[in-house]
């Protein structure tokens, strides 16, 4: 009778473990994120939402450990109809939350491209980008993010095993979204002015 019962008790748990893996599978097919050192985008195709930003940064000599001279940070979100012809969304940039400019992203899935036209440049990236005219950029690699956001806390610490580390984001930052845990923490990637990548969790509570 207990063999009877705990061999039930095993089929449901691999019952609740395949749904919820289905859920998760389910829930990817509706998400397509672009990812590279400059331009990180992600485009929810369920309810018509793109977000993302542009980073980019000119160093001493090309040498990033000599320091950052020129930088270019602009994030950007809004909806969608189709994303193939010029489609008008909201840029801001990294230190700014309330202003921002308009512009139009339209996006070739086929053949990686991007391209961005702003109607005000003078958030930021006039002198690294001719972001006024119009920039063609590649979408880099295909990458699982859910969204793209900005960091709203003053700090926004890393927690690893329930704790808090020392490790922290700065208010402005730009991450993408890779996961997320009970709708609390969020898995999130943010690529700094070095050009390293750091993944990690965060408070939910620390992004808008």
């Amino acid at each position: 009778m207990l063999m009877k019962n705990a061999n039930k008790c095993s089929l449901v748990l691999i019952y609740l473990a395949l749904f919820f893996v289905n859920i998760k599978k389910c829930r990817s097919q509706f998400f397509q994120g672009y990812s590279d050192e400059n331009l990180t985008i992600c485009i929810d195709k369920k309810e018509k939402k793109i977000s993302g930003f542009l980073n980019a940064n000119l160093y001493v000599d090309d040498n990033p450990k000599l320091g950052v001279y020129q930088s270019c940070n602009l994030f950007f979100k809004g909806n969608f109809n189709n994303l193939e012809s010029p489609t008008e969304i909201k840029f801001y940039n990294n230190f700014d939350f309330e202003s921002f400019t308009t512009g139009n992203i339209s996006i070739n899935e086929i053949t990686k491209i991007c391209k961005i036209i702003l109607k005000d440049q003078s958030l930021s990236c006039s002198n690294i980008f001719d972001l006024k005219s119009g920039e063609v950029f590649s979408l880099g690699a295909p990458a699982k993010i859910i969204r793209c956001a900005r960091i709203v806390s003053e700090k926004a610490y890393f927690w690893v095993n329930g704790k808090r580390t020392k490790t922290y984001l700065l208010k402005g930052d730009f991450v993408a979204i890779l996961d997320e845990n009970k709708n609390t923490d969020l898995k999130i990637k943010f690529i700094n002015k070095n050009l390293k990548t750091i993944e990690g969790w965060i408070k939910k509570s620390d992004v808008e």
